[in-house]
């Protein structure tokens, strides 16, 4: 109704967490780690590169890559079923949509209608070789797979049959998108990618920190214009009109003002749960999957 909260108060009140920015230090070393990583490939980090990258992992949507995403997602349900022993494989339909959104896959559902898995074909979505492992691992290994625990818990009685009412709009999200973030690091091997993995991975990093610092920017009342050419600038590689309706998304959607912004801290917090000893390793994320915490409970549990 036009009020417009804090963002900071709003989003302790949504995702549980306070927002910080990435500090410019942290990303000059992500930058320059990148930009070593693809001159090897033979691609600048410059707007010229752009296309250079798009030719060595760009790929268009076919059947073929649901078809491989779905072989993919059987192989890392039994990789969590070893990890959360006793848990049923999981059931879900695919559906190919065009949608001006964010996202390049969405899965959602309910008791009654099962699983949809969305694959949106829109053109500011870009796949590449590595979608249908990555999407597979994120979707199915880690969204459909610890839905899959819970409703386990509930029937044993372990988890409270409230807890699967599921939102994008409150701290459970803050774990969900962390787990299903680092599946691929937890389970999966960087060979499976044909090593394109590790860049990658800390592409999506890179990518999540601007995101986010921009629109602390907006939100601390910059001006849009400034704002965006900084961030076009700093990432000449990806789809200018990706990061311009990423940020537009942020500004006008309640929902995505806070949702979005989660991918980048939750995913950091999740990257040093993987990186722990093995046994503790092991119990962090068998307590991800069988429960739901909030950022704080997490946190908790990392440090404990």
């Amino acid at each position: 109704m036009g009020e417009r909260i804090s963002f900071a108060a709003y989003n302790r009140a949504t995702m549980g967490y306070d927002p910080t920015p990435v500090p410019d230090a942290t990303l000059e070393g992500w930058r320059q780690e990148l930009e070593e990583g693809l001159g090897a490939l033979g691609v600048r980090w410059s707007v010229d590169g752009r296309e250079a990258w798009r030719e060595r992992v760009g790929v268009d949507y076919t059947p073929a890559l649901g078809q491989a995403l779905r072989d993919h997602a059987r192989a890392f349900a039994a990789r969590v079923q070893a990890l959360v022993p006793g848990l049923p494989d999981p059931e879900y339909t695919i559906r190919v949509v065009e949608e001006d959104a964010y996202w390049s896959n969405w899965i959602d559902g309910s008791a009654d209608q099962g699983i949809t898995l969305q694959i949106n074909t829109h053109p500011r979505i870009e796949y590449k070789v590595d979608s249908a492992l990555s999407l597979a691992a994120h979707e199915i290994g880690g969204h459909a797979m610890h839905v899959a625990a819970l409703r386990r818990g509930v029937a044993q009685g372990t988890v409270d049959p409230a807890a699967l009412c599921l939102t994008v709009h409150a701290c459970e999200a803050f774990q969900m998108e962390g787990l299903a973030q680092v599946v691929l690091d937890l389970l999966g091997t960087a060979d499976e990618t044909g090593g394109l993995h590790p860049l990658q991975s800390l592409l999506r990093t890179w990518s999540a920190a601007l995101s986010n610092n921009a629109q602390l920017r907006l939100e601390a009342g910059e001006p849009v214009h400034d704002v965006l050419h900084d961030l076009v600038a700093a990432y000449p590689l990806a789809n200018p009109m990706s990061l311009e309706s990423g940020l537009r998304d942020r500004a006008r959607s309640p929902l995505l003002r806070s949702y979005i912004p989660v991918y980048g801290p939750s995913r950091a917090l999740f990257l040093r749960a993987v990186a722990l000893p093995d046994a503790r390793r092991a119990a962090f994320f068998r307590d991800a999957y069988t429960g739901l915490w909030t950022p704080d409970q997490l946190e908790a549990k990392l440090t404990a």
